[in-house]
């Protein structure tokens, strides 16, 4: 594994994302200003708990962070980058299939300051209470994985067009139906049910139990665990992603 190459790799990556109008707005600067909103409207006022309504609003702010590169971000790069045959060109140089794991740690890093931009403004402006960052961490990283698993899957679709309208799909029906936006409790019960298939539902689930101190969801948990043994278990067998990630292939 050459490591100054993937630094290299990683660097350039970073650039592109943030010379990206769209991607750095709905990454960065949409969860932003639905705190701001949040803020200006709501307040933070401190509930029984403890925690105010922001509190419990940031767990939900993160998980569309994370989404947003899943969904959004992973599959229109990825999909594009597999017509132009610049994934097959990485696999012949030493790189090789290691050019994901530099495409995953640059998605992480963005997804770590989305998160690390909303707690600083929060904290600034309207006195976010500091919730569990340990708890917060772990699941950070499960729901990051998760995610960025079906994202990847997304990517090997038949065209680049069908990745992106496969991705902006996934990205609207889960942001509106999984409590991220708008709270469960106000949806019908078939739109509740239907709510509980989604990812999102429960990577929101499993942010705010940690955030908030109220323990690990665990049905949430198991949830997210299977779906990336299945996405990833399925992605294994494809030949598609056999073809660019194994040199003999």
């Amino acid at each position: 594994m050459n490591f100054k190459a993937l630094r290299k790799l990683l660097e350039l990556k970073m650039r592109f994302f943030f010379r990206d109008p769209a991607a750095t707005f709905f990454t960065l600067a949409l969860p932003l200003l639905l705190l701001v909103v949040f803020g200006a409207i709501m307040g933070n006022k401190p509930g029984p708990n403890g925690f105010g309504y922001l509190d419990h609003e940031l767990p939900s702010l993160v998980a569309i962070v994370i989404a947003t590169i899943a969904w959004m971000g992973i599959p229109i790069e990825i999909s594009q980058e597999i017509e132009k045959n610049i994934l097959r060109l990485f696999k012949t140089t030493p790189l090789g299939p290691y050019y994901f794991l530099t495409d995953i740690v640059a998605n992480s890093l963005i997804a770590v300051g989305g998160f690390v931009i909303l707690l600083l403004i929060g904290g600034l402006f309207y006195g976010l209470k500091m919730g569990n960052l340990l708890a917060m961490a772990f699941t950070f990283m499960l729901v990051v994985v998760a995610l960025f698993s079906t994202g990847y899957l997304i990517a090997v679709a038949p065209t680049s067009r069908a990745a992106q309208a496969i991705g902006q799909t996934t990205f609207f029906v889960n942001l509106f139906l999984s409590g991220a936006t708008f709270p469960r409790e106000i949806m019908p019960n078939g739109l509740q049910l239907f709510s509980d298939l989604l990812p999102l539902t429960h990577a929101v689930n499993l942010l705010k139990g940690a955030w908030l101190k109220e323990g690990l969801a665990f049905p949430s948990l198991i949830y997210l665990i299977c779906l990336t043994a299945l996405v990833v278990g399925f992605g294994l067998r494809g030949r598609k992603i056999n073809a660019l990630t194994h040199p003999a292939y």
